[in-house]
């Protein structure tokens, strides 16, 4: 697990990291990380954490996937709210009357509504997940402009 010839090797993979000056070295994050999961492979811990980016590029595609998912979680909440605030509200002492018949109704409507296999949300939380979308594009834009510019530094 350990050792200076694998500690070389992990070195490598950052480019200009191994020609830097002892106390550089040990100080980035890299190295931190490194000695981290050595720490917690003597600990017999599990270590999940992500091994840091080895370039902008990969920043950059981690940058993606991680908007991507805040994303399809905000749409997820978004669907949801919008879901409960049309639900029918009943009283508790009431039975539950005709909710086969109800159910029906959705299904018949939400087959006429959207091709099988698709995700489609209720029309109220369309302008609300255009909004999101626009923010995202937005974001993605200035993450974009960011990286370019550093890589253009580079």
């Amino acid at each position: 697990m350990g050792g200076n010839k694998l500690f070389y090797t992990f070195l490598q993979e950052y480019e200009g990291l191994a020609n830097q000056s002892i106390e550089k070295k040990y100080r980035s994050d890299q190295v931190s990380w490194y000695v981290r999961r050595i720490a917690a492979h003597l600990d017999q811990r599990l270590f999940t954490e992500k091994q840091p980016a080895k370039d902008w590029d990969e920043r950059f595609e981690r940058a993606k996937q991680s908007m991507k998912s805040l994303i399809n979680k905000t749409e997820m909440k978004i669907v949801s709210v919008t879901v409960s605030k049309e639900a029918p509200k009943r009283k508790e002492s009431e039975p539950p009357a005709g909710e086969e018949a109800k159910a029906e109704e959705v299904k018949e409507e939400s087959a006429e509504a959207k091709p099988a296999g698709e995700n489609v949300a209720p029309a109220s939380s369309t302008s609300a997940m255009a909004v999101v979308e626009n923010k995202t594009k937005d974001w993605s834009n200035k993450i974009k402009g960011f990286f370019k510019e550093k890589l253009s530094k580079a």
